[in-house]
């Protein structure tokens, strides 16, 4: 608003302080893994905590950059170890879950296995197709409502939901 001179703008004012209620409508189809602007900015802050402080000078940042780096490659190496070196214990029969066991982490593989066990309480019925679209109604078992109904792009693999999660 400065860069533009907007700033007596009232209206835009406005519309800016109340930027919460409706930005996040124009973000609903934009994945971002349930992170906001804020999240990922502290998360970076955390990743560089150790390593770099405001009075660090530029040519020392290159260094201790390498080093969060490679302090961070050693992390994921001592999860892989560890999930190579011990068995999840499965909550379901289902094959794609003895396969998230091998190739995810103990931590990215925890995630999946509780939403592939909290997916079991829903169903999905087949609602149309639509050349490559096929469309399906989402209920919780035992319910009607609410219907969310999901549409897989064929062969792009690309899914969008009406609960736009």
């Amino acid at each position: 608003m400065v860069k533009y001179d907007l700033g007596e703008n009232t209206w835009l004012q406005n519309l800016y302080s109340r930027r919460d209620k409706w930005v996040p409508a124009y973000l609903r189809s934009t994945f971002c893994a349930g992170m906001s602007t804020t999240q990922r900015s502290e998360s970076m802050n955390k990743f560089f905590k150790d390593y770099v402080r405001s009075s660090t000078m530029v040519s020392d940042f290159v260094h201790q950059y390498e080093k969060a780096i490679d302090a961070r490659y050693f992390k994921e190496k001592e999860k892989d170890v560890r999930t190579k070196s011990t068995r999840a214990i499965m909550k379901t029969p289902f094959k794609i879950e003895e396969e998230a066991a091998i190739v995810y982490t103990r931590k990215s593989f925890t995630i999946f296995q509780d939403e592939l066990f909290n997916s079991l309480r829903y169903q999905a019925r087949k609602l149309y197709v639509s050349g490559e679209a096929k469309t399906y109604g989402v209920t919780a078992h035992g319910k009607e409502t609410p219907i969310y109904h999901v549409t897989l792009e064929g062969d792009e693999g690309h899914a969008t939901c009406t609960c736009h999660k």
